[in-house]
């Protein structure tokens, strides 16, 4: 199951908050997931989606907690050789998504998958309100 079939399962339009999407935008030597792997996060803790195999989780929920209260966008790259032992890196975008745009956006994943249709989002944001982050 691809992320987007388990965010678009978990995701719920009647809950009219704001939600985080964590999106791997670039990889570099050995990942487990690859660009476009997203992950939903809830303000009460919950997701949908994965973007490691597990390791990155617990921090990218308290990261998108953080997106949440600020609804400002982070850059945050894992260099997992240096935190896991493995040969890689992710860079992963979290930026917090208002109702009304989650449920255009989910909506319109949903129907593409329904319909096998390829379907291209783009974020727009100035980088000089993007915080990059190493980890």
């Amino acid at each position: 199951m691809n992320s987007f079939t388990e965010i678009i399962r978990h995701w719920s339009p009647e809950r009219r908050e704001p939600v985080a999407l964590a999106t791997v935008v670039r990889t570099t030597g050995s990942t487990y997931r690859k660009p476009g792997a997203r992950m939903l996060v809830r303000a009460d803790r919950s997701s949908a989606g994965m973007v490691s195999a597990g390791c990155l989780e617990q921090d990218l929920i308290e990261r998108s907690l953080h997106t949440l209260r600020t609804e400002k966008a982070q850059l945050i790259t894992y260099d997992t050789q240096r935190l896991f032992g493995c040969n890689g890196r992710m860079e992963i975008f979290i930026e917090c998504v208002q109702p009304e745009c989650r449920d255009n956006l989910l909506s319109a994943v949903e129907r593409g998958l329904q319909q096998r249709q390829t379907l291209v989002t783009t974020t727009i944001f100035r980088a000089n309100d993007l915080p990059s982050v190493l980890l």
